[in-house]
């Protein structure tokens, strides 16, 4: 018998060694140490925390988080120890593409200025939205096509046409003058006859375009002289500037959309039982996410472990949305249950106090049940603490079913990010 349990506990063991090992490697974790800089944005463009920082292409850290201090948005780096950054290191926020994805590209700066250190703050560069650079071309294109001078259509083209061959025929006239200056006289004021001639020719045809725009003949002459063609092209420039916004706003849906593989790994001490949770989250925009997943992973036919009161394979489906820095409220489905959760960060100013929050959440207020041979009865409270150790992983401890059961729970929660399914999901809601 006890053979049994040394195989089946080395089985274990060698199965959440391999699975662990196949997190990380999926989830791209990086074990490396970092420093914090700060950077100060007017705009950070829809950039969201855990975005890459790279450096002429080579990412060297990633945005660990975003807030707002004194009316900017100030976003936090963390970037890899042996990256030296100087006091004149510039950042702006980039993308791959004009539905690809966000990042920081910076330049490290001139080394004959002071190096950042832990804890510093520069100034980030602001970018034009892809709707304010459309605006300003449109803008631009309007401002030339006042600017234009001239007749549209084919006269426009044959007299440009027959502009460009005189003004070649006079530089082929002043060519044969400076390469033969042994030609006698009469060549010569031959050759200055074709120029004038070419020249005289060239002013005709300025003269007879100028005339026509005058009496307002041809297109761009239309557009110049007709206050109602005017007219026309703002309102086409105002519907092409609108059409601009929602292009931009249906980009923004393909890009904005994040989505993240959760793993908890729970370990009951008097119960002597781990338990394993795993779910999905998606993230439509920064700050609103809805969750999905099952809690207590394992065979419901699996005999109960005495002090065991958990019920396998319960199912979590709800939504979220962090009201502030310090502030996340979710509400739904926990555990089979209606309820609702909160995680509290009581010290957000501050680097460390960030990564420390305290957790709740309360479920199934009409609770009346049997388990192992125990009557359980009202809402269940869970209440606990969690550290992040890295931007992907946090260890946690709790009190599980504190007002009956009061178990103590501890472990680790793995949160890693997939941007494929995350891409195959935008895809979808632009399609729609």
């Amino acid at each position: 018998m006890g053979t049994n349990k040394l195989r089946v506990g080395l089985f274990v063991l060698v199965a959440a060694v391999i699975a662990g090992f196949g997190v990380l490697k999926l989830g791209d974790v990086s074990f490396d140490k970092t420093y914090s800089v700060y950077v100060y944005f007017d705009d950070v463009s829809g950039m969201t925390p855990k975005s890459p920082v790279k450096i002429a292409g080579v990412e060297v850290g990633s945005v660990r988080a975003i807030d707002l201090d004194a009316g900017k948005a100030r976003a936090e780096l963390a970037i890899k120890q042996g990256v030296v950054l100087y006091r004149d290191a510039k950042a702006r926020v980039a993308s791959t593409g004009i539905i690809g994805t966000k990042y920081l590209d910076m330049t490290p700066g001139s080394p004959s200025q002071e190096r950042l250190v832990q804890g510093d703050a520069i100034s980030g560069l602001s970018v034009l939205s892809l709707e304010e650079s459309v605006a300003k071309a449109l803008e631009s294109v309007k401002g030339l096509t006042e600017a234009v001078r001239g007749p549209h259509g084919d006269d426009l083209g044959r007299n440009l046409n027959a502009m460009i061959a005189n003004l070649n025929a006079v530089s082929t006239s002043v060519k044969e003058i400076m390469e033969d200056r042994k030609m006698d006289i009469s060549m010569a004021l031959l050759s200055m006859k074709r120029v004038t001639a070419a020249l005289n020719e060239i002013v005709d045809k300025t003269d007879r375009i100028l005339a026509r725009v005058e009496k307002g003949e041809g297109a761009v002459g239309t557009l110049l002289v007709d206050q109602k063609a005017g007219e026309e092209v703002k309102a086409s420039m105002a519907s092409m500037k609108e059409a601009t916004a929602g292009a931009a706003e249906l980009f923004g849906r393909f890009t904005r959309i994040r989505a993240f593989w959760d793993y908890d790994y729970r370990y009951d001490t008097a119960a002597s039982q781990g338990r394993s949770d795993f779910g999905l989250t998606l993230s439509p925009r920064p700050g609103k996410y809805y969750f999905a997943g099952v809690s207590n992973l394992g065979n419901a036919s699996t005999p109960f472990k005495a002090d065991d009161f958990e019920n396998k394979n319960t199912i979590n489906l709800g939504m979220g949305k962090e009201f502030y820095p310090w502030l996340d409220l979710y509400a739904g489905v926990i555990r089979s249950e209606g309820g609702i959760g909160a995680r509290i960060k009581p010290l957000p100013d501050h680097w460390l106090g960030r990564k420390f929050s305290v957790e709740a959440e309360a479920y199934g207020a009409g609770r009346q049940s049997d388990v192992n041979g125990r009557s359980l009865t009202g809402a269940v409270y869970n209440v606990g603490l969690a550290a992040e150790v890295f931007p992907w992983l946090r260890l946690t401890v709790r009190s599980e079913d504190a007002g009956q059961v009061g178990h103590v729970h501890s472990g680790m929660s793995v949160t890693l990010e997939d941007k494929d399914l995350a891409y195959l999901l935008g895809l979808v809601t632009v399609t729609r």
